[in-house]
């Protein structure tokens, strides 16, 4: 399991710096966390922000959403859970973030870490989102990755900036 230090120097963000803290406790000290043993109640004030993808049958069925927080589901204006957010990401970094990032978090077995901007222009608006994810694998056996669970932040911003997809 990866240091907390590999998330705090990339990041400002608190809730992100907490959530890591927690997921990289929950291993114990094994290479990976068991979502299924985790008690997101521990960190209840950050769980709106938290969502799930089950790799039980490994990407088969996509990044399959088992359970999405309340601020994911608002960012996108539907609940996710049951649905495969490799058909529905709406984002301009499709191979950056599903394909380099997301399926390799699977893959590779390892953490990752991106920041990008998201630009949403249409008649009515025009505006930025700073999108800010941590994603760690999961494991019951602590060999098999069955679960991934990540936590994302959605800000407004008046800029259009960098973009990070990092393997931890």
């Amino acid at each position: 399991m990866i240091d907390p230090q590999s998330i705090k120097g990339r990041t400002q963000d608190l809730d992100i710096q907490v959530f890591a803290e927690f997921v990289i406790a929950e291993a114990e000290g094994k290479n990976f966390p068991d979502y299924i043993a985790m008690d997101l109640m521990k960190i209840a004030k950050i769980v709106s922000h938290i969502w799930v993808f089950d790799f039980r049958n490994g990407l088969d069925d996509g990044l399959l959403f088992h359970f999405s927080g309340s601020a994911v589901d608002a960012h996108f204006g539907r609940s996710l859970t049951g649905l495969d957010f490799a058909k529905i990401y709406p984002g301009a970094h499709f191979r950056e973030l599903i394909e380099n990032s997301y399926f390799q978090v699977f893959l590779q077995k390892r953490p990752c870490y991106t920041h990008r901007i998201e630009h949403y222009h249409d008649d009515l608006i025009d505006k930025y989102n700073t999108i800010e994810t941590a994603m760690f694998p999961c494991s019951t056996d602590d060999k098999t990755i069955n679960f991934a669970i990540g936590l994302t932040k959605y800000t407004q911003s008046k800029y259009e900036g960098g973009h990070e997809f990092v393997l931890l």
